[in-house]
C-alpha cells in the first residue's frame, strides 16, 4: 500500500527546518506526541556528504485484534535513514522487530522551500505478506502513520511558533 503525507510549516526556513529535523531536544520533546516509549540513536555518520542514521524506536501502541495476534513481545523497529542535504531528501526503511520477513516499510522524505515556509512530504510503501490479512494490516499501519504525522506536524508548528526552532 502506497502512502504520501504532506505538511507545510510556516515561520521557518528550509535550513532551520532541516536543523530541527535532526535536533535531539526537539526529537525528545516530540516523543510523547508521537506515542514513543523510546527513541535511541544507534548510529550517526556522514559519508560523502550523506548523513546516515540508525534509530531504535519503541512505539507505545494499542493495536486492533488482527495485528495483536501476530505481535509477540515488545514491538520495536530500527529506522535506517540516508539524508542528502544538497537534495533535501532522505531515503528510509524500517526494520520491524515482529514479523521482519513479512512486513516491509520504507520510502522517502523530501523537504522544499515554499512561499509559506517549508513543505515536508513523507511517502512510501507498506507491504505485509500475510495471507488473508496483509491488506488489513497494511491499512492499520498506514492509518497509524498518517495519524501520528498529523499529531507530530501540529506539535512541530507549535514548537516553531513558540520560537524554539530558532534556538536550534
Amino acid at each position: 500500500m502506497k502512502f504520501s503525507i504532506k505538511n507545510v510549516f510556516t515561520g521557518i526556513t528550509l535550513a532551520q527546518y532541516e536543523s530541527l529535523f535532526f535536533d535531539k531536544t526537539f526529537n525528545e520533546a516530540m516523543m510523547p506526541v508521537a506515542g514513543l516509549k523510546r527513541r535511541e540513536e544507534l548510529e550517526a555518520r556522514e559519508e560523502k556528504g550523506i548523513i546516515h542514521r540508525r534509530l531504535h524506536v519503541v512505539p507505545e501502541r494499542d493495536f486492533p485484534p488482527p495485528l495483536n495476534k501476530f505481535i509477540k513481545g515488545e514491538l520495536s523497529y530500527i529506522e535506517i535513514g540516508a539524508f542528502d542535504p544538497a537534495a533535501h531528501h532522505q531515503k528510509w526503511t524500517s526494520e520491524i522487530s515482529v514479523l521482519p520477513d513479512k512486513v516491509k516499510l520504507g520510502g522517502d522524505v523530501t523537504f522544499k522551500a515554499v512561499p509559506a515556509g517549508v513543505e515536508r512530504v513523507v511517502s512510501g510503501t507498506c507491504t505485509v505478506s500475510i495471507f488473508g490479512l496483509g491488506g488489513v494490516i497494511e491499512k492499520i499501519i498506514v492509518d497509524n502513520l498518517e495519524e501520528t504525522y498529523a499529531k507530530v506536524s501540529k506539535f512541530t508548528q507549535q514548537y516553531i511558533d513558540a520560537g524554539k526552532a530558532s534556538q536550534v
